[in-house]
């Protein structure tokens, strides 16, 4: 897409692209479940997720345990992870295993629906292709256990199943209903 910014295994890592990098120290996001009410089973802390008192969604206002709540597992972001997932306009993401892509991918799906929940915008698709099966059923069951999760900390500000339009396919599978695509309404019809 014109204008999408590619943004790197660096990046992914919380390191800036202009620094140097030891892509050999680089180890996967490790989980915090210290942060994350769910995994407790505690509900002490009041959660807003950056909803003002008329409904208006304000990401800058998200808590760490907020944000543990919108990705799989609980997984805590980096600054630098939480800045795509904010980023408003197209981008590619690239990197080796384990440095986050799909985890910054998810959560940027989620805090998507969570932004334009109840707006005509919510209406919009998300298309998420891979390689794998294994992967597409992995982010369907996570995308869901997180509209669980939010809908039990939230349930007066979101309505049931606001994580929707969301479609997981294999580069496969895309391949063969891709004639059935309108390319002309592509950018209108996704995000």
């Amino acid at each position: 897409s014109e204008g999408a910014e590619i943004i790197s295994d660096a990046v992914l890592h919380g390191s800036r692209p202009d620094e140097t990098h030891n892509h050999a120290e680089t180890q996967p996001l490790a989980e915090n479940r210290e942060d994350n009410p769910t995994q407790s089973g505690e509900q002490s802390v009041a959660f807003t997720f950056g909803f003002d008192e008329q409904g208006r969604f304000d990401p800058s206002q998200l808590t760490n345990a907020e944000w543990a709540a919108l990705t799989p597992s609980g997984v805590t972001l980096s600054l630098d992870q939480r800045r795509i997932v904010m980023y408003n306009k197209t981008s590619f993401l690239q990197g080796r295993s384990g440095t986050g892509k799909t985890l910054v991918i998810i959560t940027s799906i989620v805090f998507k629906q969570l932004q334009n929940a109840g707006s005509q915008a919510s209406g919009k698709k998300v298309l998420f292709v891979t390689y794998s099966s294994a992967l597409c059923r992995w982010v369907q069951t996570e995308l869901q256990a997180i509209s669980n999760r939010l809908r039990e900390i939230l349930a007066e500000r979101l309505p049931y199943g606001f994580i929707r339009n969301v479609y997981c396919m294999t580069w496969k599978d895309l391949a063969g209903i891709a004639y059935t695509i309108d390319f002309n309404t592509f950018e209108k019809d996704f995000w």
